[in-house]
C-alpha cells in the first residue's frame, strides 16, 4: 500500500508482499494464501488507512494491522531491496548483452496484443503464483508490466521464489517504444 517509488528507495519487509489500491481487486486473492492468514498493510498516505477495516468487512481476511511507514523502523530491522531502473537504462542493459538475464513481462496475456519486448517470458502474475521456478543468488530478473505497481508485485513474487538480483522496469510498457528496444507481436489463436 506504500508508493512505488518510496518501495524502491527504501526498501522492503522480507518476504513481505507489494499490492497497490489499484490492483486489490484483480490479485488479492491470489496473494494472501487464505483468510486466517493475517495481513499486516503498510501505508504511507491516509486513504489506506481505511483499506484494513474494508478487507475485514468483506471477509477477505480475519486480522489487519495497520502500520505508517515512518514507524516501519520500529517493528522490523532487516530490510531487502528491490533496484529500479527506467525504460532508457533498460534499454541500454538489453542491447549490451541481453543473454545476461531474464526478462518476464507480467502483463495479463490480453495485453500481449500490444506486443512483448523480444526474448520476455509473457508469465501473468497468476501464473508467476503458480510457478515453481527456482533461481540461483547470482541470476540477474528484470520484470515488468503495464506500469511500476503491477511490475513490482512481479518482483515481490520473484523474490520469493528465491531471485536475489530483481530490476523492476519503473515506466509503463508503453515507453519502450521511444528506445531501442525490439518489441515483437504475438497473435493469439
Amino acid at each position: 500500500m506504500r508508493n512505488p517509488s518510496k518501495v524502491i528507495e527504501h526498501g522492503f519487509i522480507p518476504n513481505s508482499m507489494y499490492l497497490s489500491p489499484r490492483y486489490i481487486e484483480e490479485y488479492f486473492h491470489a496473494l494472501v494464501l487464505s483468510p486466517s492468514t493475517p495481513v499486516y498493510i503498510i501505508h504511507d498516505f491516509a486513504s489506506a488507512s481505511t483499506l484494513g477495516e474494508k478487507l475485514l468487512r468483506v471477509g477477505k481476511v480475519e486480522a489487519a494491522f495497520e502500520i505508517e511507514e515512518e514507524k516501519l523502523e520500529e517493528y522490523f530491522k532487516s530490510r531487502d531491496m528491490i533496484i529500479g531502473i527506467s525504460a532508457e537504462e533498460f534499454a541500454m542493459d538489453y542491447n549490451y548483452d541481453v543473454h545476461s538475464f531474464y526478462l518476464v513481462d507480467v502483463r495479463p496475456l490480453y495485453q500481449s496484443k500490444e506486443g512483448h519486448v523480444q526474448g520476455a517470458d509473457l508469465i501473468p502474475i497468476r501464473e508467476l503464483l503458480k510457478l515453481k521456478h527456482e533461481f540461483e543468488p547470482r541470476d540477474k530478473v528484470y520484470v515488468y508490466g503495464r506500469d511500476l505497481d503491477e511490475a513490482l508485485i512481479g518482483a515481490f513474487i520473484l523474490k520469493r521464489m528465491g531471485a536475489l538480483n530483481v530490476r523492476v522496469v519503473t515506466d509503463p510498457f508503453e515507453k519502450f517504444f521511444e528506445y531501442d528496444i525490439p518489441i515483437v507481436r504475438t497473435v493469439h489463436v
